[in-house]
């Protein structure tokens, strides 16, 4: 596949994760989100590196786990690709705070503590 679908792709994803319109689940590899519900099998995920956290990897995968097309892009690239960089880097983000439920747990900890402070008001 050539890099400019695989550019596709990534312009695709990060338009659609933005957006909410992904579902993304852990895969039981660190740093590693897959896509939920991929059609006829197909597995969508993106890595963040092990050894240089500025290093992104987008993997499709058919059905029996080949990978069929990928992308490494890292900052540490001699003739790294910029915008390609900057895409999976908030792809990544916004797939860990979504699997992660960051908002979500913010929200409970805001309620929990304007809940201590009226107690303190009532009570005080």
């Amino acid at each position: 596949m050539s890099r400019e679908r695989v550019t596709e792709l990534v312009r695709l994803l990060l338009e659609a994760s933005e957006q909410g319109r992904i579902s993304w689940e852990e895969t039981g590899f660190r740093d590693t989100y897959a896509v939920g519900g991929m059609p006829h099998g197909l597995s969508l995920q993106v890595t963040r590196a092990r050894f240089n956290p500025e290093s992104y990897r987008p993997e499709l995968r058919e059905a029996h786990g080949r990978v069929i097309a990928d992308l490494e892009v890292g900052s540490g690239d001699r003739d790294p690709d910029t915008l390609a960089l900057d895409a999976l880097r908030r792809i990544h983000r916004a797939a860990a705070r979504q699997v992660q439920d960051v908002e979500g747990n913010i929200d409970r900890a805001i309620e929990y503590l304007q809940d201590l402070r009226d107690k303190t008001i009532t009570s005080g």
